[in-house]
């Protein structure tokens, strides 16, 4: 998908700062919940987006402790905003992702 999806970006993931390859397209369905809308998303999300997306569309949190061990916080960012919203402003101000190294 890296080849096929990194239009108009260049380089594949060789230069990451030219986001070819990194910057790839996402679809995503929930019928009744998200409205199907042909507007395409321009804010940037991540890989490590996803859990918080589903904690917060299933209404919950995620737990501090389990099994008696400390949970992480999650570095993502939930993506429901985005759902009916096509222009909203991207609430992610940073990501750190590494190509071959």
């Amino acid at each position: 998908w890296a080849w096929a999806m990194d239009t108009p970006f260049k380089s594949t993931k060789l230069v990451a700062a030219h986001f070819g390859g990194t910057r790839t397209p996402m679809a995503m369905s929930w019928p009744g919940v998200i409205k199907p809308d042909a507007t395409p998303r321009s804010q940037f999300h991540h890989l490590n987006d996803i859990a918080p997306t589903i904690y917060e569309a299933i209404g919950i949190t995620p737990p501090e402790m389990v099994d008696g061990w400390q949970q992480d916080k999650l570095d993502g960012v939930s993506m429901v905003y985005t759902w009916h919203n096509a222009t909203a402003e991207g609430r992610k101000a940073q990501q750190y992702f590494e190509v071959m190294g």
